[in-house]
């Protein structure tokens, strides 16, 4: 049985959506990066030895990126779309997605200071609209671990 016009339609719609939204996504990182930077007067950090380098790679890169979205997109986002307020949209932004953005974000003060604390909420709001484009957590992941290397290389 064939797919009709209307739902081809609607198909190559939704995926020229997703595809123009990844694109932006990316696109995103470096410009927050180097905005946050200058925001943040960052200087080169000082370098302390190579496995701390190497320590603070691995960290931003895998560790931090895999265990924030399983906690935080894949837990906590999960749970909040389970609600009525959490279904709810407002410009493009379900509740559940503003809700652990804002979490995450406010988790980040003790560990990050609340300067880039707030600046964490958009690219937040980013990592959530990807879970819900991709269900799967992969690109949530590798999303996230692409905004903390352009950070990392904009503020060292």
């Amino acid at each position: 049985m064939s797919e009709s016009l209307a739902t081809r339609t609607s198909k190559a719609g939704a995926f020229t959506r997703r595809f123009w939204f990844v694109a932006f996504s990316i696109a995103v990182g470096p410009i927050g990066a180097l905005l946050a930077a200058s925001i943040l007067n960052a200087q080169p950090a000082a370098s302390s030895g190579s496995h701390s380098a190497i320590w603070s790679l691995l960290l931003s890169l895998v560790i931090a990126p895999v265990l924030e979205e399983l906690a935080f997109r894949e837990f906590l986002q999960g749970i909040l779309n389970e609600t009525r307020l959490g279904r709810k949209h407002a410009c493009g932004v379900t509740g559940a997605n503003l809700a652990t953005s804002l979490f995450f974000a406010a988790c980040h003060i003790p560990s990050q200071g609340a300067r880039l604390a707030c600046l964490i909420v958009f690219p937040s709001l980013m990592l959530g609209r990807m879970k819900e484009f991709f269900p799967a957590m992969l690109p949530v992941i590798g999303l996230h671990a692409w905004y903390n290397a352009c950070l990392f290389i904009a503020i060292h």
